[in-house]
């Protein structure tokens, strides 16, 4: 794209200095032949010829700075239809507003009959039923590209089924004022995002609203508590350039506890555990086993990790969902 990039401006440099040089030329050759037939046929006088060859030369410069102008407005052009299209895909991918009902979640998620595409030729998930109790552990699991990022995204309201719906405690999830609903969902991504700063700012976002004795407990909630408070400066601890004075488990365990802060009601996991190791992994889900109950979890996974914990396991593989046996083996 870069060398179509350059040719293109050297092609539009050769055009200019072309046209310029030659609409010199044509100008030259009109006040010259000009002068030839008022001399030669019309016999005008000198004084005549001069006003006219003037007058001509005047109009003829206006003329090349029409034309000038319109080449630089032609050279524009394709940047200016660029931003036009940009725009236009911008409009398209605006969120859609959804209904202003006020979200409440009492008894669970639940996927009716949801199919979903990302083109017209291959899709993602077909005719998919799921249900997420409230107060469960809910793992999802499938190879890459089974549609296991697509359940989590439309269950947080970022895309809408193409067929099917989304109900929460039996309102469809088109109803609801869908920023009210994300406010009730904790989301911990596949990648521990640490700043370099402070544990207090990590798990708050610099947010002021939130107070001590909320990231306290949301370190509680993550079992990461007894360790902040065994560092000498608590939760002002910095905690290094991408938490690199921690552990893989402390990170993450800090990770959730960000999600926590806000007490949702919905906590969902990307992958929580794809960088850590075994023990980190097994501390992670006895995490999960003290918050279950507390609030409805959502875990995305390839493997197995917590198949003896979850109280629901789903199988994604091919665009198909089906719900394998509690403890089975994934």
């Amino acid at each position: 794209e870069t060398s179509d990039l350059n040719r293109a401006l050297e092609r539009q440099v050769l055009s200019s200095a072309l046209l310029n040089a030659g609409q010199d030329m044509m100008f030259a050759l009109v006040i010259v032949g000009g002068i030839y037939v008022a001399i030669e046929i019309y016999n005008m006088p000198l004084t005549t010829i001069l006003v006219l060859v003037v007058a001509l030369g005047q109009m003829l410069a206006s003329i090349g700075k029409v034309q000038k102008q319109y080449q630089k407005q032609m050279a524009r052009e394709s940047a200016f239809w660029s931003i036009q299209h940009l725009i236009d895909e911008a409009v398209a991918a605006e969120e859609k507003r959804y209904g202003g009902v006020t979200p409440r979640l009492n008894h669970g998620i639940r996927f009716e009959q949801v199919s979903f595409s990302y083109d017209k030729h291959k899709s993602v998930l077909k005719n998919v039923d799921l249900e997420f109790p409230v107060g469960q552990l809910t793992l999802v699991v499938g190879p890459s590209g089974a549609g296991k990022t697509t359940i989590m995204d439309m269950t947080i309201g970022l895309l809408a089924p193409d067929a099917g719906r989304i109900l929460v405690d039996d309102t469809p999830l088109t109803d609801l004022d869908i920023h009210s609903w994300r406010s009730l969902i904790g989301y911990v991504p596949q990648e521990t995002l640490l700043l370099h700063d402070s544990i207090r700012n990590n798990v708050t976002l610099g947010d002021p609203d939130l107070s001590d004795a909320q990231i306290l407990q949301a370190l509680e909630d993550a079992d990461l508590a007894e360790v902040v408070a065994a560092l000498p400066e608590g939760i002002d601890t910095v905690v290094g350039e991408r938490g690199s004075k921690l552990s893989g488990g402390q990170r993450q365990r800090v990770m959730i506890a960000r999600a926590l802060v806000n007490q949702p009601q919905l906590l969902v996991l990307d992958e929580a555990t794809s960088a850590l190791d075994s023990q980190s992994e097994a501390a992670l889900r006895q995490t999960l086993e003290h918050l279950r109950g507390n609030l409805t979890i959502l875990a995305i996974a390839h493997g197995d990790w917590l198949s003896t914990t979850a109280d629901r396991v789903y199988r994604l593989e091919a665009g198909n969902v089906r719900q394998l046996e509690t403890h089975a083996a994934v």
